[in-house]
């Protein structure tokens, strides 16, 4: 799917394996930003909305110095 340059929330949600409810809340929440809208649907840049899930996902995994993970509260901070 990398050589798309824009995509919708559905294909990133089959891309990643998640609901795409999950990505709807993130985008919610203001963790991934639409580039564009066409009728009801969000269109996300590619790759610059991939690496923002991979550090959402890498930030929210358990670890020895973090044992609970990192809230979306947390994340959203650091993503700034």
């Amino acid at each position: 799917m990398n050589e798309r340059k824009q995509v919708s929330l559905g294909d990133l949600a089959i891309e990643f394996k998640v609901h795409k409810s999950r990505l709807s809340y993130y985008y919610k929440v203001g963790l991934i930003k639409p580039v564009s809208k066409v009728g009801k649907m969000h269109i996300f840049d590619y790759k610059e909305t991939c690496d923002r899930l991979k550090k959402i996902t890498s930030l929210q995994q358990e670890s020895e110095s973090n044992p609970i993970g990192k809230s979306l509260k947390e994340i959203k901070n650091i993503l700034k």
